[in-house]
C-alpha cells in the first residue's frame, strides 16, 4: 500500500522539476531578445543623431617655447656638518662639570665644561722645573769648567813654549851647560808637554759633557712643555660654537685617557644628506656639466670624474616656504651608489644653517626633513638645448601628451626635463612641465589637450571648446618660431 502512495508522489516532483527548467530557458531567452531589441534601437538612434554630436569635447593650451631657468627640487634630511666625540686626554677625576655641560645646551667655542683633577699634574710641572733649574746649574758649572780649562791649556802652551826654547839655546852653546842639564830640560818639556796634552784632553771631555747636559736639557724642557700640555688638559673646552649632544660621565667619575667624555656637534655649519636617481644624475650632468679640460691625463681630469658638478642650492621647510637657508652642492657621501636603494647619496652644504625669519631664529637640525630646489640659469644651458613648456594637465601617466592636428587626436611621447620655477601667484600644482623641443613632433604652438578623456585613440576627431590660449592665458603667440625666441626669459610662463 505505502508503495503505491509514493509512486504519485515521485512522479508529482519530476513533473514540477521539468517545469521549472522551461520557465527558467523561456525567461533566458526573453532577455536576449529583449537586450538585441535594445541595441538596434540604440544603435539606429546613433545613426540619426548629428555626427557633430559624436566628437568629444576638448579644451586646448598651446604649448610655447621655453628659455628660462631650469629647476630640480629633491627631498633630503638634515645631518650634522662635523661630529666629535671628545675623550679624555689624560687621567684623573672629574672635580668639576659645569652647568653650561648638559646635553641639549649651546656653548660657544672655548667654554670650559669638565676639569680633571689637577694635583698629580701641578707636581709633576713642579718637578720638571726643578729639574730644569738643576740642568742648567749644571750646564753653567761645565761652561765655567772649560772657560778654566781653557786658560790653563793657554799657560801650559806657554810654559811648553819657553822650555823648549830655553832647551834649544842650550843645545846651541857649547861648553855652556853639561849633558846632564840638558837632559833635564828635556825632561822638563816632555812633563810640560804631557801636562798639555792632558788639559787639551780634559777640555775636550768637558765640551763633551756639556753637549751632553745641553741635550738633557732640551730633553727637560720637553718634559716640562709636556707636564704644562697635561695641565692645561685638565680642563676640558668646547672645541667650537655647537650643540652638546651626548654626556657620558658626571662629577666625581674617574676617567682614563681615552675615555669618552661627550658627544658634540658643530653648528657653525650644517649639511642635508640627499639621495639622487638615476634620471637626477642624468639632469645634473646634462645641464651642469664640468669644464672640460685638455689634458685627460690630468689631476683636474681626474679629481672631476668623482666631483659633482657645482651648484646653488635652495634649502627650505616644506611646512614654511618661506623660511630658506643658501647651500651649496658640494661631494658625494662616499662614492658609488647604493645597493638597496639604488641611489647615489650626495650631500649639500650650508655655510650659515642659522637664518632669520618672522616667528624668530630659524635653525638646521639634526634629522630634519627639507626640501633643496637647484636652479640652472638660461646662460648656462647649453645653446642647443631647446625645451617646450606644456601645461601640468597636460601631462598624462606614462608621459606623454595629446594634442590636436587638424581636428584629430595625436598622441605624442615626451622627455620630461623638469617643472618651470614657482612663481609667487601661481599655484604650484599648475606650473608648467618643460620638455624637450622634437622636431615634427612637439613644437612651439602645438595644441595640448587639458581636459579628460576616456576611451580615445589617436586620429580620432574631436572638437575644441576653447580657443587656442597660451599657458597663461594669453593668445598665441606668432608662429614665427623668432617671435617666441625674442620674448625675455621666462615670460610666457609667468615667472
Amino acid at each position: 500500500m505505502d508503495k503505491e502512495l509514493k509512486r504519485p508522489i515521485s512522479r508529482l516532483k519530476r513533473f514540477a522539476g521539468e517545469a521549472v527548467k522551461t520557465v527558467v530557458s523561456f525567461g533566458i531567452l526573453a532577455t536576449a531578445i529583449g537586450f538585441v531589441i535594445v541595441m538596434s534601437l540604440r544603435d539606429r538612434s546613433a545613426v540619426l543623431r548629428s555626427p557633430d554630436t559624436l566628437k568629444p569635447m576638448v579644451s586646448i593650451v598651446s604649448a610655447v617655447e621655453y628659455t628660462g631657468p631650469l629647476e630640480l627640487v629633491l627631498s633630503g634630511s638634515v645631518v650634522p656638518y662635523r661630529e666629535v666625540r671628545l675623550a679624555a686626554e689624560v687621567g684623573g677625576i672629574i672635580v668639576e662639570k659645569t652647568p653650561e655641560c648638559r646635553a641639549g645646551n649651546y656653548v660657544r667655542a672655548g667654554t670650559t665644561l669638565m676639569v680633571i683633577d689637577r694635583q698629580n699634574y701641578d707636581l709633576e710641572v713642579a718637578t720638571v722645573l726643578a729639574e730644569l733649574k738643576q740642568a742648567e746649574a749644571t750646564i753653567r758649572e761645565v761652561e765655567e769648567e772649560i772657560t778654566g780649562l781653557e786658560a790653563t791649556i793657554e799657560l801650559s802652551q806657554s810654559e811648553v813654549n819657553l822650555i823648549q826654547r830655553e832647551l834649544e839655546r842650550n843645545s846651541r852653546l857649547a861648553g855652556v851647560a853639561s849633558r846632564s842639564e840638558i837632559e833635564q830640560w828635556e825632561r822638563n818639556l816632555l812633563t810640560a808637554q804631557t801636562q798639555l796634552v792632558n788639559r787639551q784632553n780634559n777640555l775636550g771631555t768637558a765640551r763633551t759633557r756639556l753637549d751632553r747636559m745641553k741635550a738633557g736639557l732640551e730633553l727637560t724642557k720637553r718634559k716640562y712643555e709636556r707636564a704644562l700640555l697635561n695641565l692645561d688638559r685638565t680642563v676640558v673646552r668646547a672645541p667650537s660654537d655647537g650643540v652638546i649632544v651626548v654626556e657620558n660621565v658626571q662629577q666625581g667619575d674617574l676617567v682614563a685617557v681615552g675615555s669618552p667624555l661627550l658627544q658634540f656637534e658643530d653648528t657653525q655649519h650644517a649639511e642635508v644628506l640627499v639621495n639622487l636617481s638615476q634620471r637626477d644624475m642624468s639632469w645634473l650632468q646634462e645641464h651642469l656639466p664640468n669644464e672640460p679640460q685638455e689634458s685627460p691625463s690630468g689631476d683636474r681630469f681626474l679629481q672631476d670624474a668623482y666631483h659633482l658638478p657645482s651648484a646653488d642650492v635652495e634649502v627650505f621647510d616644506p611646512r614654511e616656504p618661506a623660511v630658506s637657508w643658501r647651500g651649496v652642492l658640494s661631494r658625494f657621501d662616499g662614492i658609488g651608489r647604493d645597493e638597496l636603494t639604488r641611489s647615489t647619496p650626495v650631500r649639500i652644504t650650508i655655510d650659515q644653517p642659522v637664518v632669520a625669519s618672522a616667528a624668530g631664529p630659524r635653525a638646521l637640525v639634526r634629522g630634519m626633513f627639507v626640501r633643496c630646489r637647484i636652479l640652472v640659469p638660461p646662460d648656462r644651458r647649453r645653446s642647443d638645448d631647446r625645451m617646450v613648456a606644456i601645461p601640468a594637465k597636460g601631462l598624462r601617466p606614462g608621459n606623454f601628451v595629446w594634442t590636436v592636428e587638424n581636428s584629430k587626436l595625436r598622441r605624442h611621447a615626451v622627455e620630461i626635463i623638469g617643472l618651470a620655477p614657482e612663481s609667487a601667484d601661481e599655484d604650484p600644482s599648475q606650473r608648467p612641465v618643460v620638455v624637450r623641443w622634437k622636431s615634427g613632433a612637439l613644437e612651439p604652438g602645438a595644441e595640448i589637450v587639458i581636459s579628460p578623456l576616456s576611451q580615445v585613440a589617436p586620429g580620432v576627431e574631436v572638437q575644441v571648446a576653447n580657443g587656442s590660449q597660451t599657458i597663461n592665458g594669453a593668445p598665441p603667440p606668432a608662429a614665427n618660431p623668432s617671435n617666441a625666441q625674442s620674448q625675455p626669459d621666462g615670460a610666457n610662463l609667468g615667472t
